[in-house]
């Protein structure tokens, strides 16, 4: 059942941050979307620091609806699926808990919803730096959540400043999003991005590719702005974006077999190509660490992406178990 006066339900998945935790909440009290139309649920991820503490700090602060829950099953699917169980709105929007919103940020998500046939909305996110970052990193910011009107993994589609409605092949970020609750319910949750602790399927980009396919509309809110937190020492590092490329080695390749699903044998072939591929791109970076000491991000980048394609489709060759398991299409029953 939904509220008669609250009209957006932001729902904050959340791990072991509750320092940054606390600027996000702050940011979703500090909006101008008057308070008494929306609700904050803070989705508490098993968190082993004081996160709960820190949450309870607002629950019951007036005039806001802050909530706890706890989902103790590890994975932001979860986490972000339980948080819309609870919702008592219509519309749900999501972002991090490293996220700083815009004091705008739920005026303009609400307007696209003026439009009947909008089903989903997602807007900018930008990544803000505790200090200069190395120039190195820059071009890979969308693998640390940026979404921009230029900024895009897929370049040839740049966004752009206005608002439109996507394109199959054209994706807003779990980030900064917002969704209808009966569409969310029609495409049956939030898609797996975690089985036990290893990271696996096809998470939030599986969600647009649903949408996409049934005709649901996703509208790109470009004035609808999230900032996300980054810090140099941690996240402008090469062993750290390695890591980012490995999750899309993941995501991509649960992808790649859903919308081509292949038998044991198949995938064990696809393994040892993408194995081969990721030795090539490592040698060459490693050659030109020895020959002119410099590091080629590219190759290094590029050979952990495949070495971690080649470990997914190595266990989706052998286990038909994880293959069943990555075509379900509800996560919410």
């Amino acid at each position: 059942m939904t509220n008669n006066q609250m009209q957006i339900s932001v729902i904050v998945p959340t791990f072991n941050r509750a320092g940054m935790l606390r600027n996000c909440i702050e940011s979703l009290l500090n909006q101008t979307l008057d308070s008494t139309l929306y609700e904050v649920i803070i989705v508490d991820n098993n968190s082993r620091d004081a996160t709960r503490e820190t949450t309870r700090e607002y629950v019951g602060l007036q005039p806001y609806n802050v909530r706890y829950v706890l989902e103790p099953q590890q994975g932001l699917q979860y986490a972000r699926n339980t948080g819309a169980r609870t919702a008592q709105t219509a519309i749900l929007a999501y972002t991090d808990d490293d996220a700083i919103c815009d004091e705008r940020w739920l005026e303009a998500i609400l307007r696209a919803y003026d439009e009947e046939e909008i089903g989903c909305a997602g807007g900018k996110i930008v990544v803000k730096w505790d200090k200069e970052p190395p120039a190195w990193v820059l071009p890979y910011q969308d693998y640390l959540g940026q979404l921009d009107e230029t900024t895009y993994r897929w370049p040839d589609r740049p966004l752009g400043s206005t608002f439109r409605i996507l394109q199959p092949g054209e994706y807003i970020f779990g980030g900064n999003c917002s969704m209808r609750k009966s569409v969310l319910l029609e495409l049956g949750g939030w898609n797996m991005d975690q089985v036990g602790e290893a990271l696996t399927g096809d998470s939030e980009i599986g969600l647009w590719i649903k949408a996409h396919k049934k005709g649901i509309k996703i509208a790109w809110v470009p004035d609808a702005i999230v900032w996300h937190m980054q810090t140099v020492d941690k996240n402008a590092s090469l062993p750290d974006m390695k890591r980012r490329f490995r999750n899309w080695g993941v995501v991509s390749t649960s992808i790649e077999y859903k919308e081509n699903p292949r038998n044991g044998f198949r995938l064990l072939v696809s393994a040892a190509w993408s194995f081969c591929r990721a030795i090539r791109y490592k040698l060459v970076a490693l050659a030109k660490r020895l020959l002119s000491r410099s590091i080629d991000y590219h190759c290094e980048l590029t050979s952990s992406f495949l070495f971690k394609k080649a470990l997914v489709e190595l266990d989706l060759s052998f286990r038909k178990s994880r293959r069943e398991l990555l075509l379900q299409e509800n996560w919410l029953e």
